[in-house]
């Protein structure tokens, strides 16, 4: 259904948004913003994402969460979280690639579930280490997944 014919009648889509929890220090327009005051994170929109210069994360641990719930409840020292809710989309990719360039040497994580007909991440769950690797042809970033325990 066209953008056109949906406002006309009052339905818009919802912005994109960015999840972000920990102690991290975001650059925009020459100012750091230190997010690690704000114990529920931040929320922005994509719209927002081009004025991001960096992220220097001021923990040891970046973990991307899958499901909304998790992310909330989860809350450990040393750890900066960001909700992927789902698969991570082209906006949240480019996020997390500009974290990884600030931060090469930091640990990353990913904690998320087997959904069914996952297909080729099916393999795929709990708490893994995930090694950024290089960009691939279609765009995406080329993850390695190595099972390293469950997050408790």
């Amino acid at each position: 259904m066209s953008d056109e014919i949906l406002k006309k009648y009052h339905v818009f889509k919802e912005p994109q948004k960015i999840s972000i929890r920990g102690k991290a220090l975001i650059r925009m327009c020459g100012k750091d913003i230190d997010i690690s005051e704000f114990d529920e994170g931040i929320e922005f929109t994509v719209s927002e994402l081009s004025k991001i210069e960096c992220v220097q994360l001021l923990a040891t641990t970046f973990m991307t969460i899958e499901n909304r719930t998790s992310y909330l409840r989860y809350k450990k020292e040393n750890t900066v979280t960001f909700y992927l809710g789902g698969y991570a989309n082209r906006d949240q990719r480019d996020f997390i690639r500009k974290i990884y360039e600030s931060n090469p040497s930091v640990t990353y994580l990913h904690f998320g579930d087997i959904d069914a007909g996952a297909g080729s991440n099916a393999g795929i769950q709990g708490c893994n280490k995930i090694h950024a690797g290089t960009q691939s042809e279609a765009g995406t970033g080329n993850y390695q997944f190595e099972i390293n325990g469950s997050v408790s």
